[in-house]
């Protein structure tokens, strides 16, 4: 009994320690410079079609970083989960034409199912289009872990914080799993 205590504590130790850690690589209210394209990481769709809370965040911010005049094209990434009507990247870039973005401006990479396929399918399309830099757009808590994985990748990666939800609960729930991701890449990309 007092073993399993004693591992209890030590997990809420580590989980506590991992997720201050996230919290503390939180880029808040960069300012980017400018770059050759915004890569915009995707998030879920709902049900229904529309852009879910964090994936509406991602596109607005990548959208005044385009207006802002720092970078001329927007690569959208994201394919379809199971309970997405349509993948995410195709669902963002209709949300920026929408908005005015000409669709020539809008790039999109359908078929990545995380961050690194994101920032890898992103690079190809970068490459195809002689683009060298980037601003990545995703929330604060992910910005430092996608700047990480652009890097691997050769992208030069600037980045830009999506508005975060208010509240306790989710922020943190966010900057848990966040940590849980940062374990995965140092274990299997960083040897």
């Amino acid at each position: 009994m007092t073993a399993l205590l004693v591992l209890l504590l030590c997990g809420a130790v580590v989980w506590s320690g991992l997720a201050t850690a996230v919290f503390l690589k939180e880029e808040f209210a960069q300012e980017p410079g400018p770059a050759d394209c915004v890569i915009v990481l995707g998030a879920r769709v709902m049900p229904n079609g529309s852009l879910s809370t964090a994936l509406l965040r991602r596109v607005e911010k990548a959208l005044e970083v385009y207006e802002a005049g720092l970078a001329p094209a927007i690569i959208v990434c994201g394919a379809q989960g199971s309970d997405e009507p349509v993948d995410e990247a195709t669902a963002m870039k209709e949300y920026l034409v929408s908005r005015g973005v000409p669709e020539e401006d809008v790039f999109a990479d359908p078929d990545s199912r995380n961050t690194r396929e994101n920032l890898a399918n992103a690079r190809a399309i970068m490459r195809e289009n002689g683009m060298e830099s980037a601003i990545v757009v995703t929330n604060a808590y992910h910005v430092a872990r996608a700047k990480a994985i652009a890097g691997d990748l050769g992208i030069q990666a600037l980045g830009a914080s999506a508005r975060m939800p208010r509240g306790l609960y989710i922020p943190w729930k966010m900057r848990i799993r966040e940590a849980l991701s940062w374990i995965n890449y140092l274990v299997r990309y960083r040897k």
